[in-house]
């Protein structure tokens, strides 16, 4: 009887952890969510502003329709003129800090990795998480990472029976991300790979490269895209 009780404690402690795990990891994705909005926030306002300028181009045409020829059409032109001015200027002031953000959150991205392919379990703990990929690291990368080079890694997104959820990995150095994107070769053939942790904004323009007929090979160094098309050139993708 004892021995029961002390058996029941643990297994209690254990379902403790797990759920204060699974309770951090809600708080993690909820925080990323959170600094996804402010850093969208501003480019929201623009785009407003653009809107309501927009608006009033549209204003301005109808009631030039109901008035006919009442107003000079010289007049209601240069009016038009300067409306459309304005509303090319903010759409570049868009441009510029819509691109500064993403550029901004990229490098906010600078110490993480993604890691695809690895089996998923919906009982998956943090401690889980990291182990798996430190075993990767280690035997398949063969690269000698102490554990504090891990600030913490988790999966993405809710559990799927169907699929393998990605893992995001923080180190506490980008020298330390580097070395695992530089030997991730070694990965070549074994169903697992590791990427860039990219912005939203960076993997859609990545998917809409690879789809591209004239692309032969794209790639991802430190937040930048480049492809190869089939005449062997590269480029360097801008956003905008």
């Amino acid at each position: 009887m004892p021995g029961s009780k002390r058996k029941k404690g643990s297994h209690g402690s254990d379902e403790s952890l797990d759920t204060t795990q699974k309770e951090l990891l809600q708080k993690i994705e909820r925080l990323e969510n959170k600094i996804e909005r402010i850093s969208n926030a501003n480019t929201q306002k623009l785009i407003d502003q653009m809107e309501f300028i927009q608006g009033n181009i549209h204003d301005l045409q109808v009631e030039q329709d109901n008035m006919k020829k009442d107003i000079p059409v010289t007049q209601l032109k240069d009016e038009r003129s300067i409306l459309v001015d304005e509303v090319e200027s903010i759409r570049q002031c868009v441009t510029i800090a819509r691109d500064e953000l993403n550029e901004l959150n990229q490098y906010s991205k600078r110490n993480n990795v993604r890691v695809f392919g690895i089996r998923d379990s919906s009982t998956e703990s943090l401690e889980k998480s990291s182990d798996l990929v430190k075993n990767i690291i280690k035997i398949k990368l063969k690269l000698d990472l102490r554990d504090y080079d891990i600030d913490k890694a988790h999966r993405v997104g809710k559990y799927r029976p169907s699929s393998d959820r990605a893992i995001i990995v923080r180190f506490n150095s980008h020298s330390a991300a580097e070395k695992v994107l530089y030997n991730r070769r070694a990965l070549k053939d074994s169903g697992i790979t590791i990427m860039e942790d990219l912005t939203k904004t960076n993997v859609q323009t990545l998917v809409k490269v690879k789809e591209l007929a004239s692309t032969q090979q794209t790639w991802t160094r430190r937040g930048e895209i480049f492809a190869k098309n089939q005449n062997n050139q590269v480029f360097k993708l801008l956003l905008g």
